[in-house]
């Protein structure tokens, strides 16, 4: 619909909006905010002491898909800790194997391939530390930069007016 958002300055009733979640987390437990408007997500990073010092999206609503997790180990495994100017800016620094304690940077940049991540509200975003951390806390730091929309009618009422949907 927006394709690379090329249109979005066109729109009406939308804003850049910065999300942000911090703590030191116990291992096993969570801390967590609920985002209740619409839009898409655009970049989402992740500042942790611990390999799996980890960010949940959860949808609340049926129609969406299941829950997203990101955290440094992952990104390892799936072979995302890269530095490169296309969109990743990733550090993962695990000193002792035998320890999850390490220096970790995840950035996830959606919105810079020109394909946000759309989301229909309520939205929970989770930071957590599970059980197969070899760490009794950790620092997790995470952040999101959403475009999201202010009034729903007004925003897609702008959009049929600019034709880009019937």
């Amino acid at each position: 619909m927006l394709g690379n958002l090329s249109a979005l300055p066109f729109a009406v009733r939308w804003q850049y909006r910065f999300y942000t979640i911090e703590g030191i987390i116990p291992r096993g437990q969570a801390k967590e905010i609920t985002v209740s408007t619409y839009g898409w997500m655009n970049q989402l990073y992740i500042i942790t002491t611990d390999a799996y010092g980890t960010v949940a999206i959860t949808p609340l609503t049926p129609q969406q898909s299941p829950t997203v997790t990101i955290n440094p180990q992952i990104a390892k495994d799936t072979g995302d800790v890269i530095e490169d100017p296309s969109g990743w800016a990733m550090k993962y620094y695990r000193p002792n194997r035998q320890s999850t304690f390490g220096v970790y940077v995840i950035n996830v940049a959606m919105g810079f391939h020109g394909s946000p991540l759309p989301f229909i509200p309520p939205i929970k975003v989770q930071i957590l530390l599970p059980e197969n951390s070899t760490q009794a806390s950790a620092q997790i730091t995470a952040g999101a930069s959403v475009i999201e929309t202010t009034s729903k009618e007004l925003f897609l009422k702008s959009l049929k007016e600019l034709k880009l949907f019937e």
